[in-house]
Order: structure tokens, then sequence, then C-alpha cells
């Protein structure tokens, strides 16, 4: 057989082709039995069990069938041996080897783009998809942005291992229900380059958090007595828990006294700015 003995193919060549050689010409057909082992699966190639010299034919192209299939593979090895030689003796080098090199490459990326969740859903899972599954187990790096802040806002790991044989995998994400009102948040997860596999289009998921705390307004006191000449009183309205928007309370004014004639007030709203919890407005007396 033809030397070197060792050789690499890639699986999309679709086939190993080499030469078998006799030393001199025989007078009459010569056939060998054909040998094949390795790491190589037997649906991986496609090859004859035994070949034939015709009589006065001192060459012989052997060709392999390689099956270039749509699997995740190890790269595999595949050894031809000539044996049982009828005709002929058997010389060296009577084995070739090849590597064949997998180029089936999965591809990950997230199932969806989007997911919307309420801040007390508690733990979510981020869905990731292969193409096709992993032969080897394969780990993902990601980074984080967005609005909503890390270990405040959601608990997440820094990788994500997929293990051989699976085509999808999670990320956990912890949503941390907190007392706080604040504007709907993101989290914006973008994968990394994985190992043993190649980044799909979508490598971008973002989550956005419901905000479900609403604050609650009341009067610091429901009523008071004051006398006619004090002037102008302050009153205080208070929010339960603090907010990280602007709030706007409108009131109304009812009861047996008359506007103008005795009392004036300039708003008609509370305003509370952000990080504020409590606002105070004022009310003239009018002393007749």
């Amino acid at each position: 057989m033809e030397s070197p003995t060792q050789h690499t193919v890639n699986e999309s060549s679709n086939k190993i082709s080499f030469v078998a050689v006799l030393d001199k010409a025989s007078t009459s057909d010569v056939t060998v039995d054909l040998l094949v082992n390795g790491t190589v699966e037997a649906e991986d190639y496609t090859s004859e069990s035994t070949l034939t010299f015709p009589a006065g034919d001192t060459a012989l192209t052997i060709t392999i069938g390689i099956v270039d299939d749509a699997e995740d593979e190890l790269d595999e090895t595949i050894t031809i041996t000539i044996t049982n030689p009828n005709g002929a003796t058997l010389g060296t080098p009577s084995s070739l080897s090849f590597t064949i090199v997998d180029n089936d490459i999965p591809s990950l990326q997230f199932a969806n783009e989007s997911q919307k969740v309420d801040e007390n859903t508690g733990e979510i899972s981020v869905n990731l998809s292969l193409d096709i599954p992993v032969c080897q187990n394969i780990s993902v790096p990601y980074t984080i942005t967005g609005s909503a802040d890390k270990n405040d806002d959601f608990t997440i790991p820094g990788t994500v291992d997929i293990m051989a044989n699976n085509n999808s995998g999670t990320i956990p994400v912890d949503i941390i229900d907190d007392v706080l009102d604040e504007p709907d948040e993101t989290i914006l997860i973008t994968l990394g380059n994985p190992t043993h596999a190649s980044l799909g289009e979508q490598e971008n998921h973002t989550i956005t958090i419901t905000d479900n705390d609403t604050p609650k307004v009341s009067w610091s006191v429901t009523s008071r007595e004051v006398a006619e000449n004090v002037g102008t009183i302050d009153i205080s309205a208070t929010l339960d828990i603090m907010s990280y928007t602007q709030i706007t309370v409108p009131f109304t004014i009812t009861g047996s006294a008359s506007d103008q004639d005795d009392y004036s007030i300039a708003d008609s709203t509370i305003e509370f700015p952000p990080n504020t919890q409590t606002k105070t407005i004022s009310l003239s007396i009018i002393k007749d």
C-alpha cells in the first residue's frame, strides 16, 4: 500500500482513495480482503470487503466511502488493512490509517428574543437551543447589561453548561421581589463564544421585569382644629414606600368652609418627586 500510512481527511470529502500495488504482474487474478476498524462507526463509511487485481495489473485504486452526516461527532479514526491475499503474498505496509475530521459544528442561540415577567415571579428559565445535539459538554459564557441591578433585582450564575447528547440548555434567573416602587427594568443577556460550538443569530435575550410595588398615599393626620387667625397651616401627605418615579396625587376639598372666603390654596395636586416619601402643601386660613 502507498506511503505515508497516516492521513487526515475532512468528513465532507465523501471518500478516501488510495492505491494498492503488486511488485510484479500476475498471470491470474489476485484477490485481497479489506479489514476496516478504528473508532469510526459502521454507519460512517462504506467499503468493499474483497478486491481483485485483474491478471496483468500491478496497481488498484481502493475507495472507501465517507458518510457526510449532520451529527456533531468527535474526530474518528479509520484503519484499512489488506489481509488474506490469494495469488500473492502480503507485503508492507499493509495498513493505512486516516483521521476523519468532523465538519458539523453545533450552532447555539437563545430559543426566543425576550420575555416579560412580574417582579414576584421568582426563578425563571432562559432557554437556549442547539440545531444539533452536542457530542461533548459545552460551556457558554455570557454578559449581563440592562437597567436592573444584579444582586438587588436578580441573581444569575456566570456561565451555563450543556451536557453531551443534549440540544438545549437553560440559564436560571432568580427575580428578587423588593418593596420599592420603580420603573419596569430590563436584564439583557448576551452570549459569548461557547466551547465546541458556534453562535447562532439570536445572541441576545431581554427580560423585562414588571414592578409590582404601588405606593399608598395617606394624610399624615386625618383631622385637626386651628384658630381662624392661625394664618397658614401645613398639611403633609406620606407614601408608605419609597418611589423612584414622579408621583402626582390630585385632591379635592369639601366641607362647610368656603374657598376664597374662609381659606385659599394654590394647588389641587400633591407632587412627590422621585425618592421622596413625604410632601407638604400649604393652606391659608382667611380671618374674616
